[in-house]
């Protein structure tokens, strides 16, 4: 009798470390190589200490968040092609990069270089394509606008 409690308790904490483990969001378990920042610029870097940052545009609809380009930055990751990456300050300090790509081969080599990088990531739903990564720093979105849902 004593030897089944015991199995029996051995039973139920398995179960609670399984449901616990479920409980733990997917980007979490699959999300490597967490960045710091971008390209060399740690998040929260106020805007006066970079060199060779070109203003592109006040956020409109974002009180305090004014988008920059960077000279020199190449635009390319991996096998894509970038159309443009987009530094984002909130009150001067560094906080948001958007990549942008021309077409779809390049989304689609983008969306390769971001697995290979920092593994398959978590679907936002399974009718578009849109993942997202989170860490304790940073917390990566892949948004395609070539959205056939």
């Amino acid at each position: 009798m004593h030897r089944a409690l015991s199995v029996i308790n051995h039973v139920k904490l398995f179960i609670i470390f399984v449901i616990l483990l479920m409980l733990l969001p997917v980007g979490l378990l699959a999300y490597h190589n967490k960045p710091d920042g971008y390209n060399g610029m740690k998040w929260g870097a106020d805007i006066s200490t970079l060199k060779n940052m070109k203003y592109v545009k006040a956020e409109p609809n974002k009180i305090n968040v004014v988008l920059y380009t960077r000279e020199g930055d190449v635009l390319r990751l991996g096998n894509a092609i970038l159309k443009s990456i987009e530094h984002g300050f909130f009150d001067g300090k560094f906080f948001s990069v958007t990549i942008k790509v021309a077409n779809l081969f390049n989304y689609i080599a983008l969306k390769g270089a971001v697995f290979e990088k920092f593994g398959q990531g978590t679907e936002f739903d399974q009718l578009s394509e849109r993942y997202y990564w989170d860490g304790s720093t940073t917390r990566i979105t892949l948004v395609s606008a070539f959205d056939l849902s």
